[in-house]
């Protein structure tokens, strides 16, 4: 999973608004702290920044990618030579964009030889010289063009053809992003059919523990930290 741009917790300064952003990618649980998650920080950053937050949940026996956004792209996945946008959740809006807001999620099923883009919109909004958007066009051409290449050396070629578009212009937003292509046999899960129920349990059990600590972290954030 070659990643390239700021580290996954990346933040700036406009007028009046600090607006922060994250990019999760896991292999186990939290499917019910994730919706903990973006109440909690939502309810205590509103007013005072905007998060955008990516949530991928890779189940790696099921081949399925579960996913909720705030205020990030949907990914991008190249199947068959075609780069198609993922359906995007219903409610996508950046957390702390309203007080009070629910969040969903999507279940997308993938395939062997799926080869994905997870990014932040400083890739597909990198600006010419002229103040033209890279755009979602270009950057889906680039990873279909490229799509055959090892991750890190298409990483490479993804940065330089925007480089090539830009032309040395100052870009005003970081680009972070992470390539993944679904490849071999799928692993077995250690233990799961001797006790499939009690490993359910346990990991509700830990997701919830997280959400509950992740729900204290975020109460941090409130001015001044109440």
């Amino acid at each position: 999973l070659p990643a390239h741009g700021h580290s996954p917790s990346t933040s700036q300064f406009v007028p009046g608004m600090k607006v922060a952003g994250a990019m999760a990618i896991a292999t186990l649980g939290m499917r019910p702290a994730v919706f903990a998650l973006c109440a909690a920080i939502s309810a205590a950053v509103w007013g005072v920044l905007f998060v955008s937050l990516g949530y991928f949940l890779l189940d790696p026996v099921d081949l399925t990618l579960y996913y909720a956004i705030g205020g990030q792209p949907s990914p991008i996945v190249v199947r068959g030579g075609e780069a198609l946008e993922l359906p995007p959740p219903v409610s996508r809006l950046p957390l702390g964009a309203l007080r009070d807001t629910t969040y969903d999620a999507k279940t997308f099923w993938l395939r062997r030889g799926d080869l994905l883009l997870f990014y932040t919109d400083g890739l597909n909004e990198a600006m010419s010289v002229k103040n033209a958007f890279f755009g979602d066009e270009r950057l889906k051409a680039s990873l279909v063009r490229h799509s055959g290449a090892p991750l890190g050396e298409m990483a490479e070629e993804i940065l330089e053809d925007i480089r090539q578009f830009t032309f040395g212009a100052e870009q005003s937003d970081d680009a972070t992003f992470v390539l993944m292509r679904v490849t071999g046999e799928k692993p077995g899960r250690s233990g799961a059919g001797r006790h499939p129920e009690r490993g359910r349990r346990r990991r509700v059990d830990e997701d919830l523990r997280d959400a509950r600590v992740l729900e204290s972290r975020a109460a941090d954030l409130r001015p001044g930290g109440a």
